[in-house]
């Protein structure tokens, strides 16, 4: 009875609708070619369709990663970044996706942030890659207890390759204002026009499914992902469909385009405890 309570909505789940799957990659990106949109569509369904035990903590649904492969088929980058790894379930769709999409070469093709080296119950950090395909580790650098402040603060270094686009995946801290300081950080590190695919820009739609589907009381509103992306002055284009959940974004805007982007981080109370206001303002001078 709770799923057909969300039968005129996509949830994100719904992979034998191979229509829906790809609707938004096709309306998206129509300049892909036949092949791409065949890569993306069978790649998604048989990566969701073959989950195994070892994910934890909100993983991306099929719909997340058909956004993740259509951007990184338009892109064809040489490396990409991540911020947010929980059970490394997105890590695994990345690198399974980049191998069969030809992307990987020697050395590490994925970068992966995560604040936590645990979660809460334990587990650890990127252990979906661990336990299920371990011949991907070569092409995978894991940084635990690392976030964008870190990495801003220069307390932490990493070195991207510049021989060819970047691209970044944001499915970290949702709470306001820690996307706009993720973005920050992207428009820092990555080249101009790198591409940046965000997850949970619509997360109390996705909430509010949750609870009719395990019957449960909804969590107090976190709506900071969708602020920065509604805010962000440069190319966008938001999900639908099953790909609701996630946007990309093009890093093509200049210096005091950004600097507009960040003041207007102020016009929304922060949605947690935030002690990095003046490592966001000192960036910006």
């Amino acid at each position: 009875m709770p799923r057909d309570l969300l039968k005129n909505i996509h949830y994100g789940d719904e992979i034998d609708d191979r229509e829906a799957l790809m609707r938004w990659p096709r309306r998206a990106f129509p300049q892909l070619d036949e092949a791409q949109f065949a890569r993306i569509e069978q790649l998604v369904h048989h990566i969701f369709a073959t989950v195994q035990d070892g994910i934890f903590d909100g993983p991306i649904t099929a719909g997340d990663a058909a956004v993740i492969a259509a951007v990184m088929e338009h892109v064809r980058p040489v490396q990409m970044i991540e911020f947010g790894v929980a059970s490394g379930w997105s890590s695994h769709f990345i690198l399974s996706y980049a191998q069969a999409a030809g992307l990987l070469s020697t050395g590490i093709y994925l970068h992966s942030f995560d604040i936590m080296r645990q979660s809460a119950q334990g587990h650890d950090v990127g252990r979906y890659v661990h336990m299920h395909r371990p011949d991907l580790l070569p092409h995978w650098s894991l940084h635990t207890e690392v976030t964008s402040a870190t990495l801003l603060a220069k307390e932490k270094r990493v070195k991207y390759r510049r021989d060819g686009p970047v691209m970044m995946f944001i499915d970290a801290g949702h709470e306001h204002p820690w996307p706009f300081l993720d973005l920050l950080y992207a428009y820092k590190a990555m080249p101009r026009g790198s591409w940046v695919v965000l997850q949970d820009v619509q997360m109390m739609e996705r909430w509010i499914a949750d609870c009719i589907l395990y019957d449960v009381p909804s969590p107090p509103a976190v709506r900071g992902v969708n602020y920065a992306i509604s805010h962000w002055p440069g190319t966008k284009i938001l999900g639908g469909d099953m790909a609701y959940n996630s946007a990309a974004l093009c890093l093509d805007v200049s210096p005091g385009q950004m600097r507009r982007f960040m003041a207007d981080a102020d016009l929304y109370r922060n949605e947690i405890a935030f002690e990095y206001g003046e490592l966001m303002q000192m960036l910006l001078k």
